[in-house]
């Protein structure tokens, strides 16, 4: 610095250093480095927080996958000043990528749907396929360690972004919600079954008529059978066997439900709907003028040389006139009625009331055919071909078109059957406990029944009369297998026949055929018949049964119950003595163990038609059962083998199955032919009756 002293005046220095501008340069390349370096670490987060379906995860695995490539070179050299492109190509192709996009709304709205099902269930309601269960590549529910089937939620599986493999195109799916809220399925069943009609009753009871409306639960199965197509065509319906065949495990097969086993499903629970309806309507009784006293008791069914008599067979051939040798004739004839007035059995009027079809017309008295107008001798009944000639015309159209084809006659099969039906319910479809002059009223609706009920049978002969006088051969045939009365050991009928216990009780039901061909089991009633019958006192048959003079003469395989008693009165009235067979109604616990012959023979009197089920074997170690289902075949005899070995006819087939303590089934057996199962039921229950000692009980009278 210069002063007064100074002889020179120094200047300050003047570097000469030229700044290369590092600094800078490195504040420049230190602030790209930290933007893109957090960009990247950013773009990082942002993809792998991404919430994707299960089905997108590698959607967007492949996105971090991307980046990461990108990034490669960079992250091992740490060049993050250097990574501006690369952060800006994978910023763009991360939002510009169609599948993390499709992914992205597929997500939006799932979590909608999750949004909306809680809502949903908050109120009540039931939501469905929103879930689906895991099968294996071979189709088979996959099960947890419980052996629970496994269940995944639909939205796991989709997939917005995936190549096609037939095409190899890409293709972008947005998630859509799958789930439905479950419908009111009872609701609907209940409109659709709603005020089935009732159907009028026409009804002779003795001496009184029984008009009025009822509703019988035949008919409402058959509106259900009717109403099954209409419902299963609804939105309910279409719902309904989705979730049965999709979602609901059927206890039986441990499996969802195959298609006819959701149809049977939706059957039943429309049925229970229903059914009930069963039972509507009312009645009126009067004074019948059709009744006439009958004048010739002596043509009752119930004799003393055949109490089996009380349970006259009736065939379809018992509603023609036959030539001397049995054949069915042609044409009407006046015949027809002898039989009719044998049975003693004056038409009780089950036969539906029509309108269209009188089916009286004059007091009884008029004549023995006055009371059905359409029988009039010389009417041809079969045509040229021996085919049934129906008087209802609208029917024998049907037939006409259709060669008898149940399905092809359509609205007239289902009247006709319907008119059967009415026929039949006062006796509860057992057509044995009808009178012949019912089933002769209605012979029209008995005979079509009968062939459409047997298609494949009827198709084995040349015409309906063939037909008909085989199946009356078929059911004569097992009635006479069957017809029996077991005698029993020496001990049991020792033990029957003590007169000082007096096993026998009458009144436990005396079955005795009354004067209009109705059963009577009514021990005032069965003794006042019984007198009249055979020209004894009814004080006289009192004195018997209190003085314990019967005996024991077997137990009746057939006759009104099966497993009653057939008891023999020694009766004296005066001077005049004599035996009178009746039949006695047995305890409760023999006609238990005879209830599966009863029900067998019930079905082929009824013209082989029905089913039924019986316990075939019990298993107490496992407590599991097998359970016999039988029903009448129309096939040749066949062995063990199923070799034929014999004509063709109706044979019992039984197909068992075996079910567990829960009862599940288990295993299901094939079909076999079991010819003398009806007399197997009937040994099996009187053996079982004396060997448990159930045949007696000392009740006194």
């Amino acid at each position: 610095m210069a002063n007064r002293y100074s002889r020179y005046e120094l200047k300050p220095y003047q570097s000469m250093y030229v700044d290369p501008g590092k600094v800078a340069v490195s504040t420049i390349l230190k602030k790209r480095y930290d933007d893109n370096k957090l960009n990247y670490d950013m773009l990082n987060r942002t993809v792998g927080s991404m919430n994707v379906l299960e089905g997108d995860e590698q959607l967007k695995d492949n996105m971090i996958n991307n980046i990461n490539g990108q990034f490669e070179d960079i992250s091992a050299t740490g060049s993050f000043e250097l990574a501006g492109n690369a952060v800006s190509k994978a910023t763009t192709d991360f939002m510009t990528n169609d599948g993390l996009i499709a992914a992205r709304k597929s997500y939006e709205n799932y979590d909608l749907e999750k949004k909306t099902k809680a809502q949903l269930r908050a109120q009540g309601a039931q939501v469905l396929f929103d879930q689906e269960f895991v099968r294996d590549d071979q189709g088979n529910l996959v099960r947890d360690e419980n052996g629970q089937p496994m269940m995944r939620d639909i939205a796991s599986m989709h997939k917005s972004h995936y190549q096609d493999p037939e095409t190899g195109e890409m293709v972008t799916s947005v998630y859509e919600p799958k789930f439905e809220q479950q419908l009111g399925y009872d609701e609907k069943m209940a409109d659709l079954v709603a005020n089935i009609s009732t159907d009028p009753v026409f009804q002779e009871m003795g001496q009184l008529l029984k008009t009025g409306t009822h509703l019988g639960n035949k008919k409402v199965t058959r509106i259900v059978d009717g109403l099954m197509s209409t419902y299963l065509s609804t939105d309910e319906g279409i719902q309904q066997m989705r979730k049965l065949t999709q979602l609901d495990i059927n206890p039986e097969t441990g499996e969802t439900y195959t298609a006819q086993e959701a149809q049977e499903k939706v059957k039943s629970q429309m049925m229970s709907i229903a059914a009930k309806q069963v039972g509507k309507g009312s009645y009126s009784y009067q004074k019948n003028p059709y009744w006439v006293q009958q004048q010739n008791p002596s043509l009752v069914a119930t004799t003393s040389s055949n109490v089996m008599e009380n349970n006259k067979l009736l065939t379809p051939a018992s509603l023609f006139a036959r030539d001397s040798e049995g054949n069915i004739l042609d044409h009407e004839d006046d015949s027809v009625m002898d039989s009719v007035l044998v049975t003693g059995a004056l038409f009780t009027g089950a036969a539906p009331f029509t309108g269209g079809l009188s089916i009286l017309a004059a007091p009884f008295a008029m004549g023995t055919a006055a009371f059905v107008d359409w029988l009039v001798p010389g009417k041809t009944i079969f045509d040229e071909d021996g085919n049934y000639q129906f008087k209802d015309s609208t029917f024998q159209s049907a037939v006409n078109r259709c060669g008898g084809d149940p399905e092809c006659m359509g609205q007239a099969a289902e009247d006709m059957q319907m008119r059967y039906d009415n026929l039949v319910q006062e006796v509860g479809g057992d057509v044995q406990m009808m009178s012949q002059a019912q089933l002769l009223a209605g012979r029209d609706e008995y005979i079509a029944s009968l062939l459409m009920n047997n298609p494949e049978a009827r198709q084995q002969f040349n015409s309906d009369k063939e037909f008909i006088q085989h199946i009356t051969k078929e059911m004569e045939n097992t009635q006479a297998q069957v017809s029996k009365v077991y005698q029993g050991d020496m001990e049991y009928i020792k033990d029957m026949n003590d007169p000082k216990s007096k096993h026998i009780y009458f009144t436990r039901g005396v079955h005795v055929r009354k004067e209009d061909g109705s059963f009577t089991n009514n021990l005032n009633d069965a003794v006042d018949r019984l007198a009249d019958v055979h020209g004894v006192s009814e004080e006289a048959i009192f004195n018997a049964i209190n003085n314990g003079n019967y005996n024991w003469s077997g137990t009746i395989q057939q006759g009104n119950r099966a497993g009653s008693n057939l008891i023999t009165l020694n009766v004296t009235d005066g001077d005049d003595s004599k035996a009178i067979q009746v039949e006695v109604g047995n305890i409760n616990e023999v006609q238990g163990l005879y209830k599966p012959a009863e029900e067998l023979y019930e079905i082929s009197t009824n013209g082989f038609q029905g089913q039924m089920e019986y316990l075939d074997y019990y298993d107490p170690v496992d407590q599991s059962q097998t359970i016999g289902q039988v029903e009448y075949k129309y096939d040749v005899l066949r062995n063990e083998k199923g070799e034929k070995i014999g004509p063709p006819g109706y044979y019992p087939v039984v197909t068992y199955i075996k079910k567990d303590s829960s009862g599940k089934i288990i295993e299901k057996y094939k079909p076999v032919q079991k010819p003398t199962l009806l007399q197997d039921f009937y040994d099996q229950a009187y053996q079982s009756a004396v060997q448990n000692n159930v045949s007696t009980m000392p009740t006194g009278i």
